[in-house]
């Protein structure tokens, strides 16, 4: 199996390929920790073991997921957001055979947590804690042995998925090489790029656009945590040119940089925008960036890449044409270079996602207005059906978004006693808005049965993996209909 590091390098040495608010590392910087780290783990024999990370700390994260797939293992990134529910369920799922992962972040106890669950499953597990100095110590919990993993694994990333159960995607051993060759048409990162990084190395997408821009030679600016003043000043002082994040970071982004450093707005030349829906509407507040071309990703953990847009132009989806697909009572399915393999140790969600052609349901609503060009109406999954009627959530959160006083709309359903479903809208406003008034306004440009029964007035959407986390908005529904 060819591993990772086996031609990622391609710069010199001296060359910064990864800039934090702390350091800076090169080429040499990151050879090194790997190197530290195949010495500390070549006497454990990780050949088909699941070594699991925990690790924020972005250059040690790069060179653990070096280092173990060097030794044959199978890297299964965790999120250092979850808590103590989330993160036992990943671990009874997945049950890795070696873990890294740092002793707290941000006041919960993960060295010690993952110890007790460790200890409690009474299989042989072996633990590396880093503590506030960046020194690791190891504990070995005896036990029966776990089996090793029998087909060939190069990565398994993690999802709770959007009704609470975790997944986990497993990829091939060459996922990233299909990587390297596909994200060039999406990207197009060069030696001299400057490319500010948000997405969670922890996902897919996250990790996937990491290492390609180590790949491409570019220098990745990852910011250590989110501090939007910090992200700003790291750009300036790195010179950044282009962006790959989310609409709303990045909106956030160049709201701070506009008060702060136009110039660091003034100096992008591209950025590259995933992992929510994108209005026509969010161009018409980059007023200091004319010249920057502004790229929009169509892609999931399970399909990969399938798609791009130029956001300045109507939102329609280009698929390339290594990319198979079709289409099927309005949903897309689709195989990809860089689609999933299988949810790990999941025999009956494996009998669905997929199509006899391997293709895979994506569970979008789509339109194809040409061969290769398709325009999204809105996901499956959300469709509404309430007294007998089928409602698209993403036409509502449109009509809602256009609204004036309306900033963000999420549009949910949530059951009724007759019904079946009734349409939750959550906004968050741009100031003071009566939602009697936006109740009318729904009336004036949509069906009766589409118009919200209930809005709810928010601050913010709580998010999860990149992603409006919808089941703690049912919760906040239900808080809010028991307040009534």
């Amino acid at each position: 199996m060819k591993a990772i590091m086996d031609g990622l390098f391609n710069s010199e040495g001296e060359k910064v390929i990864l800039s934090t608010f702390s350091s800076d590392y090169t080429v040499n910087d990151i050879k090194n920790k790997v190197d530290y780290y195949i010495n500390k783990l070549q006497e454990k024999d990780l050949r088909n073991k699941k070594v699991a990370l925990i690790v924020p700390e972005i250059s040690s994260f790069t060179a653990l997921v070096l280092a173990a797939n060097k030794l044959g293992a199978i890297v299964i990134p965790i999120s250092w957001q979850y808590r103590k529910e989330d993160l036992t369920d990943i671990l009874d799922y997945l049950d890795p055979h070696v873990f890294f992962t740092i002793d707290q972040f941000n006041g919960f106890a993960f060295g010690e947590e993952i110890l007790s669950w460790a200890r409690n499953r009474e299989t042989e597990t072996i633990i590396y804690e880093s503590d506030s100095d960046g020194e690791w110590k190891d504990y070995s919990i005896e036990g029966l042995p776990k089996p090793l993993e029998t087909k060939e694994i190069g990565l398994i990333c993690c999802s709770s998925g959007s009704t609470g159960v975790p997944k986990g995607m497993v990829y091939r051993p060459d996922i990233l090489e299909a990587a390297y060759k596909t994200l060039p048409e999406y990207m197009g990162l060069k030696p001299t790029d400057n490319v500010i990084l948000t997405a969670p190395p922890t996902a897919f997408y996250g990790i996937t656009a990491l290492f390609y821009g180590i790949y491409s030679g570019s220098t990745v600016i990852y910011p250590d945590t989110f501090d939007l003043l910090k992200m700003v000043q790291l750009m300036e002082r790195r010179n950044c040119n282009k962006v790959v994040s989310t609409p709303s970071i990045f909106k956030a982004i160049y709201q701070v940089a506009k008060e702060l450093s136009p110039s660091v707005a003034v100096n992008l030349e591209l950025v590259h925008l995933s992992g929510e829906m994108i209005t026509e509407e969010y161009m018409n507040q980059f007023e200091l960036m004319e010249k920057c071309s502004f790229v929009g990703m169509y892609g999931s953990s399970e399909g990969g890449a399938m798609g791009y847009c130029d956001l300045r132009e109507k939102v329609v989806f280009t698929i390339p044409k290594e990319n198979s697909y079709k289409i099927m009572d309005g949903e897309l399915l689709i195989k990809t270079p860089t689609s999933f393999v299988a949810y790990y140790n999941n025999p009956e969600l494996n009998k669905t996602y997929s199509d006899a052609d391997g293709l895979i349901y994506m569970g979008d609503m789509v339109t194809e207005l040409e061969k290769g060009k398709i325009e999204i109406v809105g996901r499956k999954k959300d469709m509404i059906k309430k007294g007998g009627q089928q409602i698209i959530p993403g036409e509502i959160e449109i009509l809602l978004t256009s609204h004036d006083k309306v900033k963000q709309t999420v549009v949910i359903g949530v059951a009724h006693p007759v019904y079946g479903e009734q349409v939750i809208a959550f906004i968050i406003p741009n100031e003071e808005v009566d939602v009697k008034d936006l109740t009318y306004y729904c009336t004036q440009h949509i069906a009766g049965y589409k118009v919200p029964d209930k809005i709810i007035k928010v601050e913010e959407f709580p998010v999860t993996n990149g992603k409006v986390d919808k089941i703690t908005l049912r919760k906040i529904h239900r808080e809010s209909f028991q307040r009534v």
